[in-house]
């Protein structure tokens, strides 16, 4: 089984680390693929190691975007291939051989394998497996950068939410969890996440706002009453958990 299958960096001021990212989707064994580059008019040198790589980089697009969200979408609209991968400008995949060893596995509309984590002092860290069921009405199991979908199923989704900042992931899987998709998981490494994005921030502010995307997004999808009330209950007892105030912290 070959199936084509499309990646789509989204990057803003990334010249850091943007390099390593795209030599690890060119180094591919795997060949069916195609490559798509998203920037959102950096003002550092990002545009200038992009260029220098173009000739493995099969859509360059450079412009002001409003956010990742944006961005991915705009990655989606020109994806070609049967599944899709979000591979951010400070992720990098595992080894040359990542999408061969997991292209034999694609079968369901989500396919989700192992990732790891970069601390700073460069050692990598697997965190738990992918988890995915019940629990997803609260929590997101799996992390994009290892996921690959159909592209099909994201577009029938209509892409991700473009008011959110960082649970956009979250919110489109909810969306296909509500509607019976089932995400294959694989102990099979793909890629590996730096801790340096905005989803991997741990300070105060940034769990407050994630943690307020989240509420937002139970909000949206709740439907009936009883799940209503398990949320209500849920953003009492969760964010005292982590240390906040409820009713301070995740007003409106």
């Amino acid at each position: 089984m070959t199936p084509k299958i499309s990646i789509v960096t989204a990057a803003y001021n990334a010249e850091r680390y943007i390099a390593d990212t795209i030599d690890s989707v060119t180094s591919q064994s795997y060949r069916n693929y195609e490559y798509i580059v998203v920037d959102g008019a950096s003002s550092d040198a990002t545009m200038d190691i992009v260029r220098e790589r173009a000739d493995g980089i099969d859509h360059i697009v450079s412009e002001p975007d409003d956010g990742i969200s944006d961005a991915m979408n705009k990655g989606l609209e020109l994806v070609t291939g049967e599944y899709v991968l979000f591979l951010h400008a400070d992720d990098y995949l595992v080894g040359p051989s990542a999408l061969e060893d997991a292209a034999p596995l694609l079968a369901e509309p989500i396919e989700a394998f192992r990732l790891f984590h970069e601390q700073e002092d460069g050692e990598l860290v697997a965190p738990r497996m992918p988890r995915e069921g019940w629990l997803t009405n609260f929590k997101w199991g799996l992390y994009h950068q290892s996921v690959l979908c159909r592209t099909s199923l994201l577009r029938d989704l209509g892409g991700f939410d473009t008011s959110l900042r960082v649970s956009m992931d979250y919110d489109l899987f909810l969306r296909a969890y509500r509607q019976g998709v089932r995400a294959g998981i694989h102990d099979l490494p793909l890629s590996v996440m730096r801790r340096t994005g905005i989803s991997s921030q741990r300070d105060r502010a940034a769990l407050r706002e994630r943690f307020r995307e989240e509420k937002l997004i139970h909000e949206r999808y709740a439907g009936n009453l009883g799940r209503r009330a398990i949320y209500t209950a849920y953003w009492i007892a969760y964010p005292i958990y982590r240390g906040f105030n409820p009713w301070r912290d995740f007003r409106g």
